[in-house]
């Protein structure tokens, strides 16, 4: 149960950490692709409102399908995610 904690406070940190950077790349990236500040928005939006729904989901994915059925099911849930925005 110690291990599982540590993973969780990590993945935490490590999310933290990836708004932080988007959010200090936002204006760089908004004018390299010419898109305006209401589109940097969306976009941090979307990582916030994907990142609420993991853990909204989480404890249901962990009692529908055990522990390890979770974190498979979210990989291919992820996967499928990315492979459609693309």
């Amino acid at each position: 149960m110690k291990k599982l904690l540590w993973i969780g406070c990590l993945s935490y940190f490590l999310i933290g950490l990836a708004h932080v950077v988007l959010g200090s790349i936002l204006p760089v990236a908004l004018e390299h692709y010419g898109k305006d500040y209401s589109q940097g928005g969306t976009l941090i939006f979307a990582q916030f409102a994907g990142f609420l729904g993991g853990v909204s989901l989480s404890p249901w994915l962990n009692r529908r399908f055990g522990k390890r059925g979770g974190l498979i099911t979210y990989q291919w849930q992820n996967k499928h995610a990315v492979d459609s925005a693309t």
